[in-house]
């Protein structure tokens, strides 16, 4: 009995759109950070099209080199959502838990220097609802609005 072809993990060149390039960019600051090679793009439920590929994708939740030198500076306060239906539910960009609960980063972040956080340390990283994020936002803003007005008076 003759053994079963497996499937060629490479690039399937597209007949119409060759390697079918779109930039990568970084997840977090939406820089260009290189190119990814798509090749043939079929449709999820197995058609043949030959679609052409985005002109931009987000291939992973890795920080380009600028952004690892920013959240090292500080503490990486990250919103997250429990529904991951942006990434199709696509596991390799959820963000894991201490329980081990799956939450989806949205895209809005802060770096807050470790003093404002009492005992977490630059380097560290805080998840964050939509709900926390808005509510420490505006807090901030409060902040440098009474610094402002305290400035005006001097």
């Amino acid at each position: 009995m003759a053994k079963k072809k497996k499937k060629d993990d490479g690039i399937e060149i597209s007949p119409k759109h060759g390697l079918n390039p779109p930039l990568d960019l970084c997840f977090w600051c939406r820089k260009p950070r290189g190119v990814a090679l798509l090749g043939r793009l079929r449709q999820k439920d197995g058609g043949n099209d030959d679609a052409e590929a985005p002109k931009h994708t987000l291939s992973s939740l890795e920080p380009c080199d600028e952004c690892k030198a920013k959240f090292k500076k500080g503490v990486l306060l990250i919103e997250v959502s429990d529904d991951g239906s942006a990434f199709d539910n696509n596991k390799a960009f959820a963000l894991g838990d201490t329980d081990g609960k799956s939450h989806w980063p949205t895209g809005r972040f802060l770096v807050l220097n470790p003093e404002a956080m009492n005992g977490v340390k630059a380097g560290d990283t805080m998840l964050m609802t939509h709900e926390v994020m808005e509510m420490l936002i505006k807090r901030m803003d409060d902040a440098e609005r009474r610094k402002a007005e305290e400035a005006k008076k001097c």
